[in-house]
């Protein structure tokens, strides 16, 4: 990839790290949403 391909826009983003860095931290939340849900909803018993 040449330099000037990493800083054109994306969309909405503003360049390609700014949308890799926006991917990383959905999906982190998204795993820790859907963790916290289980946590929550488990009424197998202990």
């Amino acid at each position: 990839m040449k330099e000037e391909d990493q800083e054109e826009r994306i969309g909405i983003f503003p360049s390609w790290n700014v949308l890799y860095l926006v991917v990383i931290v959905y999906t982190i939340i998204l795993i820790l949403l859907l963790y916290f849900l289980t946590i929550a909803l488990d009424y197998s018993v202990s």
